[in-house]
């Protein structure tokens, strides 16, 4: 991967984090005025946001040149890494949570790599 590509990414991944946030609160504020329970929206708003990092690790692996599995996995080891160190500045949780949900988002990034490889690979196969 060499360093456009990874700038690439990375400024598209923060387009999306900015996206994810804005249509989140969409989401809550909509669940406000029409009188959703807190853990109901909570609920919705969870998986709304697991659906959101699987459908970036999907793209960030897509959009990747050449050897797209090892460039994707590259990046989301990165971009992880990224989000942990500033999460650890700005969050008051312990430690352990904050490593807990690191992990949680490097696992929904690469379930998208993965359901991109799948797809890939179905594609090829119906090719033959």
């Amino acid at each position: 991967m060499d360093i456009h590509d990874f700038i690439f990414l990375l400024i598209k991944n923060i387009a999306y984090f900015i996206f994810l946030i804005i249509v989140s609160a969409l989401i809550a504020g909509i669940a406000k005025i029409i009188s959703i329970p807190l853990m109901v929206a909570a609920v919705i708003l969870i998986f709304f946001q697991y659906f959101a990092f699987i459908w970036m690790g999907y793209l960030n692996t897509k959009d990747s040149k050449d050897h797209k599995l090892k460039n994707g996995l590259i990046f989301h080891l990165i971009w992880v890494a990224l989000i942990g160190i500033l999460s650890s500045f700005y969050d008051d949780q312990s430690l352990l949570k904050q490593v807990f949900d690191t992990v949680l988002l490097f696992g929904t990034l690469e379930i998208g790599s993965l359901i991109y490889y799948f797809k890939k690979r179905k594609k090829i196969a119906l090719a033959l």
